[in-house]
This record gives structure tokens, sequence and C-alpha cells, in this order.
């Protein structure tokens, strides 16, 4: 029977011998996920002020929270503010 090793076992072969490359892996992964991190929040504030806009124009709360993506209580929320 032959056993393929996964594409990743030569990655962790050298992580393992070595501490200082798998530190910086670390650091470098988890400023990726900081980086999105950030994105995912600045998109999330941006359809806030999108809903927001439509809403001072007298959109519908129904199309305001179709259009953005935002639940319709979300979109009611901003409304009582």
């Amino acid at each position: 029977m032959i056993h393929s090793k996964s594409p990743y076992s030569k990655i962790e072969e050298i992580f393992a011998k070595n501490d200082h490359e798998r530190r910086l892996y670390e650091l470098r992964e988890k400023g990726l996920r900081g980086v999105e991190s950030i994105r995912l929040e600045s998109r999330a504030e941006e359809r806030l002020a999108i809903a927001q806009a439509m809403l001072s124009k007298g959109t519908a709360p129904a199309f305001v929270a179709e259009t953005t993506g935002l639940s319709i209580d979300e979109v009611k929320r901003l409304t009582d503010h």
C-alpha cells in the first residue's frame, strides 16, 4: 500500500525542527487574520452607513435590508436612534 504524504508534511517537518521559522509563520498568520478582521469590520460599518443614508432619504426599511444585506431588525434599530 502506498501512503501519500500531505502537501503540508514537508512544512510541518521544517517547523518541527526550527522554532524560529514556526514562530515567524505563526506571527504572519496572526497578522493576516487581523487584517481580514479589520476589512470585515470596515465593510460592516460601510453597510450601516449606506443603510442610514438610504433611511434618511425615506427608503423603505425592507428595501434597505434587502439592498445592504442587513437584517430587518438591524435596519429597524438604525431608525430607533
